[in-house]
């Protein structure tokens, strides 16, 4: 992302000591660039977000310059931000981008553990929502989960079918595994992890969550 742009600082501001109506015209000017400067880095932003799967923007700058450029933006841009910090032109690729990842790994932990107080919640309440790998792997595979949600250490061993690739979490004959029909998967939640973002369903891993461990330590929002 720091790549993409980099090199792009916008014209230069140009700072005039004359007194007088002279001053006061090349205030006007020097507002109107450093304003122009924000209006293209606000559309090479909107360019970005449209040739790109963004979720979420982090703002440098000064508060001036970050509070202007944030009013430039639409609606949806501006809903994406997560956070922002003091940088001036000057500042290093590394220095950014290291300031940036911090910011974007809070943000993304505190979606996660959103995301599974929702769905304890839900599970709870008896909404659309299921707990557990047998109910989790059944939603998946019938096409009702919208949104797994799992904890990181959780393993468990699972079956799949090599000819339709259905994955079981027992088998109802021990004579199947080796009839070569059966593979057996050493983490029956990665596959269903895997399994589930191959079919666009979007997925979260958290590294704890005590109500997610009390449900199961996996589920998913359902569809219906």
């Amino acid at each position: 992302v720091l790549e993409a742009v980099e090199g792009f600082l916008g014209e230069e501001v140009k700072k005039h000591k004359a007194g007088g109506w002279a001053a006061a015209r090349y205030q006007r000017s020097e507002k109107g660039v450093a304003r122009q400067n924000l209006q293209d880095m606000a559309e090479l932003a909107e360019e970005f977000y449209r040739d790109s799967d963004t979720r979420r923007l982090i703002l440098a700058g000064t508060d001036k310059n970050v509070a202007q450029f944030k009013d430039l933006l639409s609606h949806r841009l501006r809903s994406m931000v997560v956070g922002q910090f003091a940088a001036d032109a000057n500042a290093s690729p590394s220095t950014i981008g290291d300031e940036a990842l911090s910011i974007a790994k809070k943000a993304a932990d505190a979606e996660a553990q959103h995301a599974a107080d929702v769905l304890v919640t839900t599970v709870h309440k008896g909404g659309n929502a299921v707990a557990g790998l047998a109910e989790t792997l059944t939603a998946v595979q019938s096409g009702r989960a919208s949104h797994v949600v799992a904890l990181n250490n959780f393993k468990q061993p699972a079956y799949r079918y090599v000819d339709s690739g259905y994955i079981v979490l027992d088998l109802t004959e021990e004579t199947e595994l080796g009839s070569g029909r059966v593979q057996e998967l050493p983490d029956g939640v990665d596959s269903v992890l895997r399994r589930a973002m191959a079919q666009g369903i979007s997925v979260t891993v958290l590294d704890e969550h005590a109500g997610l461990e009390g449900i199961g330590k996996i589920g998913a929002m359902t569809r219906y």
